[in-house]
C-alpha cells in the first residue's frame, strides 16, 4: 500500500461450502484523517461526481472494487446498495 491508511491483518474466512480459512486483508485505520467514515448519500454523490486522486477518481475505484467483489464471488452489498442509491453506473 502506497499509504499508511491500512494495515495487513489475517482474518477469518468461511468458505461456500463452509471450510474455514485465513485471507490476507487490509483494514483501514479508523483513527487516521483519511477516514472519512459512512457519509451521508448526498455528501457520497458529492465524491463520486467529482474526486480524484493519483490513480483516478473514486467513482472508477468504488465501480472496480464491486466488480472485483462480484467476480470472486464476495458480493458486498452494501457498498452496491449505496453505490446505486448515488447514482454510480455499475458494471
Amino acid at each position: 500500500m502506497p499509504v499508511p491508511s491500512y494495515r495487513p491483518c489475517w482474518l477469518s474466512c468461511r468458505l461456500d461450502n463452509g471450510t474455514e480459512v485465513q485471507a490476507l486483508g487490509f483494514v483501514l485505520e479508523r483513527h487516521l484523517p483519511s477516514y472519512a467514515g459512512n457519509l451521508p448519500d448526498t455528501v457520497l454523490r458529492q465524491v463520486l461526481a467529482n474526486a480524484s486522486g493519483r490513480y483516478g477518481t473514486t467513482r472508477d475505484y468504488v465501480e472496480q472494487t464491486v466488480k472485483a467483489l462480484r467476480t470472486h464471488a464476495m458480493p458486498d452489498r452494501n457498498l452496491e446498495a449505496r453505490l446505486k442509491r448515488c447514482g454510480a453506473a455499475q458494471s
